[in-house]
């Protein structure tokens, strides 16, 4: 599960602000006759943030996910709105407001112990070995990709989806 790290952040806000975590989960298991070739499992996330001034929207983002990250991006989306806004002078105010929504997907991200892939690939293919002893080759892959997202605005909208 993403650790909810923008929270803490939130009086950073200033104009119209939104906020988004993402974090990707891949998991990988590769067997070939037997013998596992590939075991991988990677996790990579960020934060990006965009604040809307005067008709114009600033965008800021990093591949870190801390809270030095999180304000940086909420403090440089500020700036690039500011500047675009003294640059294109559209002038047009605020947003319209809009009642703050509460989402949060009925899934819960269960982080799977990667000997739990092993184990499964490697009975899958004790079956294949089993039921079909005189097959020249086999390969058995097993792979897994779950993207977690964490969305903040300035309005008071929160959603956590999987």
């Amino acid at each position: 599960m993403i650790n909810d790290i923008i929270k803490s952040n939130l009086r950073e806000f200033g104009d119209y602000t939104e906020i988004r975590a993402q974090v990707n989960n891949n998991r990988g298991v590769g067997i070939l006759a037997g013998n596992i070739v590939s075991n991988s499992h990677t996790t990579a996330g960020g934060v990006s943030a965009r604040v809307y001034k005067n008709g114009v929207w600033g965008l800021a983002s990093s591949s870190d996910y801390n809270d030095d990250a999180v304000r940086a991006v909420i403090t440089s989306a500020a700036r690039n709105a500011e500047f675009l806004d003294r640059r294109a002078c559209k002038g047009k105010g605020p947003l319209p407001s809009s009642a703050p929504v509460s989402f949060s997907s009925d899934l819960d991200y269960v982080d799977v112990p990667q000997k739990l892939f092993i184990d499964y690939a490697s009975a899958v293919d004790a079956k294949i070995v089993e039921k079909y002893p005189a097959l020249v080759s086999r390969s058995v892959m097993i792979s897994s990709d779950t993207t977690e997202k964490l969305i903040y605005t300035s309005e008071g909208t929160v959603a956590r989806v999987i």
